[in-house]
């Protein structure tokens, strides 16, 4: 995962059957990974609360710069 260099963000709700642990344990482990916990949302959280859900994907996607293009090989 440590070459993944895109800003990545990795949700899950509070009530996931994916725990927070590995949630948390992927974002540390992407370059620029960010974890995000939804309150009291399942795995269907954008359907559930699509207003929660949007708020930090859209604050990854407006907030971030753009990153230069990969060197040719």
């Amino acid at each position: 995962m440590f070459s993944i260099q895109a800003p990545t963000l990795v949700l899950a709700g509070e009530k996931d059957s994916i725990k927070r642990a590995p949630t948390h344990a992927i974002g540390a482990h992407v370059s620029h990974g960010q974890a995000t916990i939804l309150p009291g949302l399942t795995h269907y959280a954008p359907q559930e609360n699509p207003t929660l859900f949007n708020k930090p994907v859209l604050d990854l996607v407006l907030v971030q710069p753009p990153l230069a293009p990969a060197p040719a090989k």
